[in-house]
């Protein structure tokens, strides 16, 4: 009985006997993958010196760790770890695999997995519970698509139904809590605004000036989460805007702080929002909405504006971000011919 590590994938196993024939188990990577084998390895020296019969422990079925850790390095080799799958990666070491990497995957079901998702995840959303039940069935997937398992245990799976958020923020608003700023806050707003980006270390505080083409006044952004480039327009005002900032510049972010980049400012822009007499229901990203919004409602073309934001569709760019408010609604009904 002992604890070991793969040298091809770094992983952790362990090797022991048991009734003359030899068994395995492999475990993930890195540190929480070490801790499980060697709990798993205590646990069986402990039964064994007990006298207690292991069988219920023993299984030639695949665990989840060993398909996730096979899903991972197969999305790595493809160059398609993003900083999302990243960041699920630590979720699933930290907080799913010492419960569900127990139990061989044959043993699992649909409800049992719902259910450990509900014991753990209650308080979060439905579009996170969802986030998390997809990426287990896609490895799932992955475990039959590779001739792990015969059957998922979430193929009837189906998402729950999410109530989506309306963002009411207004220009005018958007105007007001950029007065009550920080001076950095308010370069973060402005360049928030003016170029439509997810708020957050997947495009806005990692863009670069070294994309921007000042020749030809346009910016390339690259989105982590479709992995992939797009180009947008700037106008005349916002490049002498950025123009100005870039002169005093220590790095090659265009968002800085103390000449370092940073990682988030929720804390700042809700800050500034209590200071403008506007309560949380506001957050960053309602910044990206309100770009794509008032561009529509000026007219700007459909198709255009859906490049811009980086959608795949114009269809998703309709049903998920055109939210016209009050005063245009009444503009509207205000053409109407009358009868």
């Amino acid at each position: 009985m002992s604890v070991h590590q793969r040298k091809e994938t770094g992983s952790w196993l362990v090797r022991y006997r048991y009734n003359g024939v030899s068994h395995s188990r492999t475990f993930g990577k890195g540190p929480q993958g070490k801790q499980l084998a060697e709990a798993f390895d205590l646990e069986i020296k402990m039964r064994k010196k007990l006298g207690e019969d292991l069988s219920g422990m023993i299984s030639d079925d695949p665990y989840l760790g060993e398909i996730a850790q096979a899903y991972f390095d197969a999305k790595r080799v493809e160059g398609e770890l993003s900083k999302n799958m990243k960041s699920w990666v630590t979720n699933f070491n930290n907080n799913f695999l010492p419960t569900l990497g127990k139990i061989p995957i044959s043993r699992m079901n649909q409800q049992y997995i719902l259910k450990f998702i509900l014991d753990n995840y209650e308080e979060r959303s439905v579009a996170t519970r969802n986030r998390y039940i997809g990426y287990l069935r896609t490895i799932f997937n992955f475990a039959v698509n590779n001739e792990y398992i015969e059957k998922s245990p979430l193929k009837m799976w189906k998402p729950a139904k999410e109530v989506p958020r309306k963002s009411t923020l207004t220009v005018k608003q958007l105007a007001e809590i950029k007065k009550h700023a920080a001076p950095h806050l308010k370069w973060i707003i402005n360049v928030a605004y003016n170029l439509g980006l997810r708020t957050g270390v997947s495009e806005l505080l990692v863009l670069r000036w070294s994309w921007i083409d000042w020749d030809n006044k346009f910016v390339r952004i690259f989105a982590t989460k479709t992995q992939s480039w797009r180009v947008l327009p700037l106008n005349d005002h916002f490049i002498e805007q950025l123009k100005e900032y870039r002169k005093k510049a220590k790095t090659d972010y265009v968002i800085e702080y103390h000449g370092r980049p940073i990682k988030n400012f929720s804390r700042a822009f809700r800050g500034a929002c209590e200071r403008a007499g506007y309560d949380d229901s506001i957050i960053p990203y309602d910044i990206r909405h309100l770009f794509c919004t008032s561009l529509l409602q000026a007219g700007a073309d459909i198709g255009s504006v859906s490049n811009m934001m980086g959608h795949s569709t114009v269809k998703q760019t309709v049903d998920t971000y055109y939210n016209p408010h009050e005063d245009e609604k009444i503009r509207s009904i205000g053409l109407l011919a009358r009868i």
